[in-house]
């Protein structure tokens, strides 16, 4: 009866699962490919303002090509944009 949230890019932490209620939210080293190193670097420098793209997010982490697309992969990224440039169409 354990609800099994997903991993969120602010509220997930590095390497240990967090309790929300009756609910567990799984660290980012649970992701398959994301190993304890990047997942602290990206707890580490997410700071405390929103991502405004994915390309943001590589930048204030540190996180590498592979680590973003398992994270994409997982749905982590569902409402960002890829890159920081506004389109005028």
């Amino acid at each position: 009866g354990i609800e099994l949230l997903p991993v969120d890019i602010y509220k997930s932490d590095a390497t240990k699962f967090l309790i929300e209620g009756n609910a567990l939210r799984p660290p980012f080293n649970s992701i398959p490919g994301i190993g304890d190193t990047a997942a602290i670097s990206i707890v580490k420098n997410r700071g405390d303002s929103r991502f405004v793209s994915v390309e943001d997010f590589q930048n204030r982490t540190g996180a590498n090509t592979g680590v973003t697309a398992m994270l994409e992969e997982c749905g982590c990224f569902m409402n960002l944009p890829k890159t920081n440039q506004i389109s005028l169409f």
